[in-house]
């Protein structure tokens, strides 16, 4: 269940590739105004001492709470279900329907031609809202509006996302889906 004014906090799920733009996460916690945290779990060991780097860098290290990757769902269930916010800075992918799936209200930018296909199943400001690509000042303010966001405005996200990964991300839908597919091949 989702109760706003008992979760805090930001959430990143996915690879900590260049597609996912960390770096301009962290340089957007230099403009916030609120002193909310951001837990990233991702993969990335190549990457990892760049990103703590920058962190140190720009003074916000202490605002970020690093996650070792793990597909074990149940470990990553009590991240997705302890925090306020999703927010994804770059393109993104499955992550988004794996975010909606746990209700959490998101952020992600506002240009489709650099996302995958998954963000068709994001809405502004029917499950989130936008921000401008590439710009940290508009991702501080966004994540600042959406994490102080009243708890009526953040139950209505939550309620919207699981509405819809219901009724077109189910199981049930993806198996009516690929039935289809195949219904249409076979009919040449």
């Amino acid at each position: 269940e989702y109760i706003p004014n008992k979760r805090f906090d930001f959430l990143f799920v996915g690879r900590l590739t260049s597609k996912a733009n960390i770096q301009l996460l962290i340089r957007a916690l230099v403009f916030s105004k609120l002193n909310y945290k951001v837990n990233i779990l991702g993969n990335s060991q190549s990457n990892m001492k760049f990103f703590k780097n920058l962190a140190d860098k720009n003074k916000v290290s202490e605002r970020i709470i690093w996650h070792e990757f793990s597909s074990n769902e149940k470990e990553i269930s009590n991240l997705f279900n302890n925090c306020r916010c999703f927010v994804y800075p770059g393109e993104v992918g499955l992550s988004i329907i794996h975010a909606m799936a746990y209700g959490l209200p998101a952020i992600i930018h506002n240009n489709h031609i650099h996302h995958n296909p998954e963000h068709y199943a994001f809405t502004n400001k029917l499950n989130g809202l936008y921000f401008e690509e590439n710009n940290e000042r508009s991702l501080s303010f966004i994540m600042d509006k959406l994490y102080s966001s009243s708890d009526t405005e953040l139950e209505d996200y939550s309620k919207n996302s699981l509405k819809t990964i219901r009724k077109c991300f189910s199981i049930e839908k993806m198996v009516i889906n690929f039935h289809n597919v195949i219904r249409d091949i076979l009919k040449g």
